[in-house]
């Protein structure tokens, strides 16, 4: 678990107009700071969990963001 607080896969189904949509999905994962997902990616299992989704994603792209809830 890495020391996660909650992780969701988005898949997509196609785009508001109909298309296909451009990648197939989104991940959201969170930890309780900034410098518990630092030390979690850094450990011998975040190392290995990046390697696994290195051999089924076509592209990872990492963010870091801050949640502003809105509603």
């Amino acid at each position: 678990k890495l020391g996660m607080t909650s992780y969701r896969i988005n898949v997509a189904r196609s785009t508001f107009g109909g298309e296909d949509p451009l990648i197939d999905g989104t991940a959201e994962m969170t930890w309780p700071s900034i410098e518990q997902f630092h030390a979690a990616m850094e450990s011998d299992d975040g190392r290995v969990a990046a390697a696994d989704a290195e051999r089924f994603a076509a592209r990872i792209q990492l963010l870091i963001v801050d949640e502003w809830i809105v509603m």
